[in-house]
């Protein structure tokens, strides 16, 4: 009961009415005591009043035995019972590999890309999370449990899809994928619907540019492109088209993760145009792409002036003759001509 109270009190110590507890006793039991499955039902049940908790025992709970090894079908029922941008957060988990660690900003910031976000009561979100604190006990990243993990991939309805081998083509019905970058240079986008490409591989690796032609045919043909993330590829530069993606009717692209890309030696024109942008890591000013005249070099300044990013970005000036300077940016990310 302890477990639970915390789960849906948020304390086990506070006083609640006798009813409340009786029900959560009932509750606990048809868990079976189950300390994953209480956490389950009690972070849903957290901040509902007595009647839903009633209806929950009498309704929800109603068709199942007692839960003993198998709390697949509390999960289940824990979440169809969420509301659907919840449903979409937590589906949308399925991307990651099992114990894949996640930076809670960018996790948040996915989030944001596919307009899941939505208030959430303080303690709903993390409950079934394995999360890393700082010392000031402040949320760094989170790893989703391996059996809450069985459960996205059982329902995300063919819309996600976490590839670690090569493929020839996609699934119509795929939205989001992550790539394992060894294997992606074989992937075909006949599918023009993906909103999400994100790389799930924390090991640095060099590409050439024939591996990149997959990202390249994504950009120029996937008009529902809202994540893309090149992190750790090393890539020396962007597809052109990226900076035409407005023309193209591609404004929903709102995340661009160049993070390790060390060789990145220049940022498409046009970047400005991507009004939707909220979160970019890196930005050339200057490099191959510029022109000799010191007009033309800091031209992409005026592109970051356009943005209205919400994180830091590491700008690096390449000069015409010597080497970089890197500007750390603090803050809201917004530009700065320096």
């Amino acid at each position: 009961m302890e477990v639970f109270s915390k789960c849906s009190f948020g304390s086990e110590k506070l006083n609640h009415s006798e009813d409340s507890v009786k029900i959560g006793q009932e509750i606990a039991e048809r868990c079976a005591r189950n300390p994953l499955a209480i956490r389950v039902v009690g972070s849903f049940l957290f901040g509902q009043d007595e009647s839903k908790w009633q209806s929950f025992l009498d309704i929800g709970l109603a068709n199942f035995r007692e839960i003993h090894d198998d709390i697949t079908p509390i999960q289940l029922l824990s979440y169809h019972h969420l509301e659907s941008p919840i449903k979409c957060c937590f589906s949308y988990c399925a991307l990651f590999p099992k114990d894949f660690e996640i930076g809670k900003e960018m996790l948040i910031s996915l989030w944001m890309a596919q307009g899941y976000i939505v208030p959430l009561d303080k303690g709903q979100s993390i409950e079934d999370a394995d999360v890393k604190k700082n010392e000031d006990g402040e949320i760094n990243s989170c790893k989703i449990h391996d059996l809450m993990h069985e459960i996205t991939q059982k329902v995300t309805q063919g819309e996600i899809s976490a590839k670690t081998v090569s493929i020839d083509d996609l699934d119509k019905k795929v939205r989001h994928l992550s790539f394992d970058r060894s294997s992606f240079a074989n992937y075909s986008f006949n599918n023009t619907h993906i909103r999400s490409f994100l790389n799930v591989n924390d090991n640095f690796q060099f590409v050439n540019m024939e591996q990149l032609l997959p990202v390249k045919a994504l950009v120029a043909s996937c008009k529902c492109l809202r994540a893309l993330d090149l992190s750790e590829l090393n890539i020396k530069s962007l597809p052109s088209s990226m900076g035409n993606l407005l023309h193209l009717r591609l404004v929903n692209l709102r995340i661009l993760d160049t993070w390790g890309c060390y060789n990145l030696t220049f940022m498409p024109r046009g970047v400005g145009k991507l009004t939707y942008l909220h979160t970019l890591s890196k930005f050339i000013v200057g490099g191959a792409g510029s022109g000799s005249s010191w007009e033309q070099w800091c031209d992409g300044m005026d592109d970051l002036r356009l943005l209205n990013l919400k994180n830091d970005l590491e700008i690096h000036i390449k000069w015409p003759l010597k080497g970089t300077n890197a500007v750390k940016q603090e803050g809201s990310g917004r530009s700065v001509l320096v």
